[in-house]
Order: C-alpha cells, then sequence, then structure tokens
C-alpha cells in the first residue's frame, strides 16, 4: 500500500509542476509495464497468474478539454484498455488520422520480453462480461 500512496503522490507532483511550468497544450500520460499482486501475506509481479499483475490503470490529464473528449471517445469505449488503443489514441492527439480497427473485444499482454518470446496472454472479453485468457 505504500507503494501506491508513494506513486500517487509523485503523480501528483509530476502534475502540479507541468500544470505550473509547462507552455499550453499539454498531455500527461502515466502507465505501468506490470501491475502488482498483494495480499496480506503476499507481494509479486512480473508474471501471468493473477490478473493484478497484468491489468494496470492509465491516468491521462490535459489543459485542453480536446485532449481528454479524444481520450474518452478513444478509450472509454472498452471497459479493459489495450495499448493498442492507446497508440490509436496518441496518434490522433498527435494529428494523424486512420481507421480505427482495434476492437474491444480482445488483446495481448506480452510477458516480460516484448517480443512475446517467452509466452504472452491473449485476452479475449466474450459478450456476458467474462474473460477468456489463453497463454500462449
Amino acid at each position: 500500500m505504500n507503494s501506491v500512496h508513494y506513486t500517487d503522490d509523485l503523480i501528483k507532483q509530476i502534475q502540479t509542476r507541468v500544470e505550473q511550468t509547462a507552455p499550453q497544450d499539454w498531455v500527461l500520460i502515466m502507465t505501468s509495464d506490470h501491475g502488482q499482486y498483494v495480499t496480506k501475506n503476499t507481494a509479486g509481479h512480473g508474471n501471468f497468474n493473477h490478473e493484478s499483475n497484468y491489468k494496470v490503470p492509465v491516468y491521462i490529464s490535459s489543459d485542453k478539454h480536446s485532449n481528454i473528449e479524444l481520450a474518452e471517445a478513444t478509450l472509454g469505449k472498452c471497459d479493459r484498455v489495450f495499448q493498442i488503443q492507446l497508440s490509436h489514441y496518441l496518434t490522433e492527439m498527435l494529428g494523424y488520422h486512420y481507421p480505427d480497427t482495434s476492437t474491444c473485444s480482445q488483446g495481448y499482454v506480452a510477458g516480460s520480453r516484448l517480443t512475446g518470446d517467452n509466452g504472452f496472454l491473449k485476452i479475449k472479453n466474450n459478450d456476458d462480461e467474462n474473460s477468456e485468457i489463453v497463454f500462449e
């Protein structure tokens, strides 16, 4: 819980600094490469054993309301956001346009090697709000 507290405090400090010193039209995006599995007796990360290890939050803030509206339109349509949706948001925000072929129905999470050489999860969101998770 200390880690969560200090991370939240760090985000607050960074956002305050950006708000005070950045020129207009800024965007702050914070996410993580992994989550953390924490119980009363254990803590760990870096594996696919627990959803909290690979399901991580994305924090987006901006002084420009249109950037937030675009984030809501691009990312808010899915209950679970994958990196492909975040990539589409960044591309659109930078002024480039291409068809959004990503869907909310499935995505991939790489293991500790981004190439997928040590495995990856294919997560498929089913219509009944359950997820099918396949380790490949």
